[in-house]
């Protein structure tokens, strides 16, 4: 799990992710390795992948507040690589997510996209959460703490 603090002023954060899978379709995408990212269509968070890769992963925190669009709709795509999910209030930010994915490269990548229209500063704490599938097979290296 990721978490950091950060005050929100239109910034926005990237998250990139690189690994080789192939995944069952619930709102596919195929990247320029060949790999299919499997976008579930709520959380705008990847699924499986083949042999379970990811076992769901991406989902995005704010304050501990899951990002779950509730209208269930799929994301827009918007240029044919990139799906953009409607908007949610979470901690008085509004919060867009993106998943492109890339036609020349084996990755795909979330653009979280939050808005503070306030004129005050609004510091939250933002994570991603998930399971890449490989169980206690996964082992963490190190951490930004």
């Amino acid at each position: 799990m990721i978490d950091q603090r950060w005050p929100w002023c239109g910034l926005v954060a990237l998250l990139m992710l690189t690994f080789s899978t192939t995944s069952s379709a619930q709102a596919p995408m195929t990247d320029g390795g060949g790999y299919t990212w499997d976008i579930e269509v709520s959380r705008g968070s990847f699924r499986n992948g083949s042999s379970s890769a990811f076992d769901s992963f991406g989902h995005l925190f704010i304050d501990g507040m899951a990002y779950n669009q509730s209208s269930g709709a799929a994301g827009l795509i918007v240029d044919g690589r990139t799906t953009r999910f409607p908007s949610v209030i979470l901690a008085g930010l509004d919060v867009t997510r993106e998943v492109w994915v890339s036609s020349t490269d084996a990755l795909a990548r979330h653009t979280e996209i939050l808005t503070n229209s306030t004129a005050a500063d609004i510091i939250v704490d933002v994570s991603y959460r998930g399971d890449l599938g490989s169980g206690m097979g996964t082992a963490v290296q190190s951490t930004s703490d």
